[in-house]
Formats: structure tokens, C-alpha cells, sequence
């Protein structure tokens, strides 16, 4: 993640990312990039109501492999995280709305944004 995206998530109140230091090189152009970290979202969160989000579970436990088509979120089991790692589709990161709005504002390219439903 870029420097600027992480201090947007910071001043969010994301506060569970672990950062590492990254340089990033282009042998062919000769560039080198140090404003970017490796981040490790920690928590991963089983947070996703099943019984009514619409999914294929590739992995047949409910866990790590699910394809959801339609995720709803049981928003009290998030711990009041703003952003994790969603347990049953451990790709997924899901972040609270007022991340997102925050995000949004500084138009970050290549983040993309599904919604889920709450209950």
C-alpha cells in the first residue's frame, strides 16, 4: 500500500494494519520507490451471516474459500473493527462506511468498493 493510502486508513481509526518497509524497482526505467509498505491486515473476522448472504462455498467448511454473490454482514460480530479480513473469504476486506466515505475523498485509483448489507 502507498504511504498516502495508509495515513488516509489511519485518519479513518484503522488501527489493526502491521507495515513493513517496501522499495519498489523498475530496473528497466531505473526508478526507485520507498513510499510504499507491505501491510498485513490483522484480525480476521467470521462475520458474514450465512443464513442470509447468497454464496458458493468452494471449500465446503464455511470458511477461508467462500464466494459470496450477496454478503450480509452481522455487524455484531465485527468487534467494532473498521477494517478486517473477512474469516469466510479471507480475500475479502471488508471496511466500515465512514472508512470508505473518508477513502472516496482523496480518489485513490484501482480501490474498488462492494457493498454488503448489515443486519
Amino acid at each position: 500500500m502507498s504511504d498516502s493510502l495508509i495515513k488516509a486508513l489511519q485518519e479513518a481509526g484503522v488501527n489493526n494494519l502491521q507495515l513493513f518497509p517496501a522499495i519498489l524497482r523498475d530496473l528497466k526505467k531505473g526508478i526507485v520507490r520507498t513510499d510504499y509498505k507491505v501491510v498485513n491486515v490483522v484480525g480476521k473476522i467470521k462475520a458474514a451471516d450465512l443464513e442470509k448472504s447468497e454464496y458458493i462455498d468452494m471449500g465446503g467448511t464455511g470458511l477461508i474459500a467462500v464466494g459470496f454473490k450477496n454478503l450480509v454482514i452481522d455487524k455484531s460480530k465485527t468487534y467494532g473493527f473498521l477494517l478486517f479480513r473477512l474469516a469466510e473469504s479471507i480475500t475479502d476486506i471488508v471496511i466500515h462506511e465512514s472508512v470508505k466515505n473518508i477513502l472516496e475523498k482523496f480518489n485513490f485509483k484501482y480501490l474498488r468498493y462492494l457493498p454488503c448489507d448489515n443486519n
